[in-house]
């Protein structure tokens, strides 16, 4: 089968996303691909991220006139584009896994993608993949140094506000209803909204499902061996008793796998925290500030000033006394290799999701079934919606040409499943055709397959994409249910501008790096510890980056918010 990878990466250039479940971007979910080397979160992704799918879709009657329309506005390129042999080629930069044969066949499914373009949009791809480890690093130079670039997917290994404030990113405010008008009609303005930066929409975002939450992956032989009542729990307290076992009767097991780089306690939507920027502060979704869920008067707070974050690392304390948690924090390779050999009961994470895990089981813990429990609502957020997409580079000489490719990528099936999935017969094959299930083709595994970028939350609209576990038949159903049903923030659709105080955001996660320590659990004086990283924090400028943020939300909400 093939896997959707659940982030697990300690990335210095990541330091924004999830999620994610997540969220990676919103969270990764299980059932799409992926390698077992250089995984990464969406968000996607990061990460990973809304509108309800009623929302999302639009009927018959709303979409024949705009569909008209890309047609029309299609057709011309394509057609002089055929009749001339002169096809424009975009340069297209995206994070993917860095694993041994994983893009070996990329000049193949390059082909097969621009046997699609072609006669759709009148130009060809080229794909320029980079690891998840470099992506950060490499596009921003590709940004600032003006080399040639059309197309670029941010996320959270790609981080948007960083690209927008590169300057290396084109406004797609008056390009995207002309050039990807089904697009533009299909996500509903405050999701548009949640991807401007100053009032300009720079990225398009990819629909993912867009909530997530925190909870654990858990291993389904442990729950059952100690007939742990898993589903009735409410919070991560409730699941001591079966630590507890854990710890007194299974010999070399930890039960937390959460001292890698999800090792901090302070998940923001747990305790119930809008993070704004998740940059601020040390460690993926953190975030040193944060709105409270529920506040209508939108007040900027410091987390640690909160009774939420004392609680969170409190907990952190009595975990890693109790010896739920590893002494010492390990080089995730090594934390990826003890969760093979079933060195961990569970999996504590920001941004679990609603997809089958049986593919993160069979190789992530050595097939042992997965349960997943939810701890916390769903939150919908503007860092979960508007961080996730493809961007068009300022170097592009074909921007519209650009767009038009977003709009096909996000609505036609054939294009997606070759973008993530590969070349049918070649790199996957059909289990259940009728309800989209595939797999493997015989005699390949993970190790061997030569297309599985791990990518999914980057490419187009999830719900176009096939399923690769039969339990995930209705997913979108499930989740549309859970968006419905979703938190709403009260900054949702704000998007904080971090300029003004960029040099004030370095040194205070320089400090907040220092005290790493304190969100995990492995000091022993809280009390004079926190007092000390406050000190610090203030001597850094965090009461004025909270000003700001205040100031940014306040002026928002004059013409922006609902109340």
């Amino acid at each position: 089968m093939f896997k959707s990878i659940h982030p697990f990466k300690a990335l210095s250039v990541m330091a924004l996303s999830a999620v994610l479940l997540l969220v990676a971007c919103g969270a990764p979910s299980a059932g799409q691909t992926s390698q077992a080397t250089d995984t990464p979160q969406a968000s996607g992704g990061t990460q990973p991220p809304a509108a309800t799918m009623a929302a999302m879709a639009t009927t018959a009657a709303t979409t024949a006139a705009p569909a008209a329309t890309a047609a029309a506005a299609t057709e011309a390129p394509a057609t002089q584009a055929a009749a001339t042999g002169d096809v424009p080629e975009l340069i297209y930069y995206l994070a993917a896994t860095g694993a041994p044969n994983a893009l070996k066949d990329l000049a193949d499914v390059q082909d097969a993608i621009n046997k699609i373009l072609v006669p759709k949009i009148g130009a060809k791809i080229k794909l320029q993949p980079i690891s998840f480890t470099e992506a950060a690093q490499k596009t921003m130079l590709t940004l600032q140094s003006g080399e040639p670039c059309d197309l670029l997917s941010v996320s959270s290994f790609v981080p948007y506000i960083p690209a927008v404030n590169s300057g290396g990113l084109v406004p797609l405010d008056d390009l995207l209803p002309k050039y990807a008008p089904n697009l533009w009609q299909r996500l509903k303005p405050e999701w548009w909204d949640a991807a401007r930066v100053n009032g300009k929409i720079y990225t398009a975002p990819i629909y993912n499902g867009w909530t997530s939450y925190a909870g654990f992956w858990a291993r389904a032989d442990l729950i059952d061996k100690y007939k742990f009542d898993w589903k009735n729990t409410k919070k991560w307290e409730d699941w001591e008793p079966l630590f507890d076992q854990i710890l007194k009767n299974e010999k070399d097991v930890t039960p937390i796998l959460s001292s890698d780089y999800w090792g901090q306690f302070w998940y923001p939507t747990y305790y119930g925290y809008d993070p704004i920027d998740e940059s601020i502060g040390s460690g993926r979704g953190g975030s040193l500030i944060g709105v409270k869920i529920g506040d209508t008067t939108r007040k900027v707070q410091l987390v640690l000033d909160t009774p939420e974050y004392r609680q969170s690392i409190d907990l952190a304390h009595k975990w890693y006394t109790k010896g739920y948690l590893l002494k010492d924090i390990i080089p995730d390779n090594d934390m990826g290799a003890k969760r093979s050999q079933l060195k961990f009961g569970v999996f504590m994470f920001p941004g679990t999701g609603d997809f089958s895990t049986q593919a993160m089981a069979d190789t992530e813990w050595n097939h042992v079934p997965i349960y997943t429990q939810h701890l916390q609502p769903k939150t919908l957020l503007t860092t979960a919606i508007g961080r996730t997409g493809y961007s068009v580079c300022t170097t592009s000489k074909h921007p519209d040409l650009a767009v038009k490719y977003i709009e096909e990528a996000n609505q036609n099936a054939d294009l997606l499943n070759l973008l993530n999935f590969g070349i049918e017969g070649k790199h996957w094959v059909w289990k259940d055709k009728a309800n989209k299930v595939i797999g493997l083709p015989p005699g390949q595994t993970m190790d061997t397959a030569s297309w599985l970028p791990n990518a999914y939350w980057e490419f187009g609209d999830r719900r176009n994409l096939y399923l690769t576990d039969p339990t995930d038949i209705g997913v979108w159903d499930r989740i549309d249910k859970g968006i419905n049903a979703a938190d709403i923030s009260p900054v949702m659709g704000f998007t904080f501008n971090p300029k003004p105080v960029e040099n004030e955001i370095a040194q205070v996660n320089t400090v907040a790096k220092e005290f790493e320590a304190l969100n995990r659990g492995m000091v022993d004086n809280i009390d004079s510890k926190l007092a000390d990283y406050k000190a610090k924090l203030k001597q850094s400028g965090i009461d004025k980056i909270i000003a700001e943020a205040q100031q940014q939300i306040d002026a928002w909400s004059k013409t922006n918010a609902k109340k």
